[in-house]
């Protein structure tokens, strides 16, 4: 149940908006499947996640492949 709902929170915060320039169906359909940075900080400051900024943007480094879009396993290696 905890990873349902894990699926459903990265899926919302994946949709939150599309990347501008050129758009095709295939960049939206990726867009969907991983966070970049900005989402991830949102994700974290809507679920006052009790870190600071810097430490959010380290966290998420770290994580995301070359330090730009994190995909959903990704995500779930850090909240389970």
């Amino acid at each position: 149940m905890r990873v349902k709902a894990l699926v459903e929170i990265f899926n919302f915060y994946a949709r939150q908006h599309i990347k501008t320039g050129k758009v095709t169906f295939e960049s939206i359909k990726q867009s969907f499947e991983f966070l970049d940075s900005g989402e991830f900080m949102k994700f974290c400051t809507e679920f006052k996640i009790p870190v600071k900024r810097e430490v959010v943007n380290e966290v998420f480094k770290k994580t995301a492949t070359y330090s730009s879009s994190m995909s959903y396993d990704q995500f779930l290696v850090r909240f389970l």
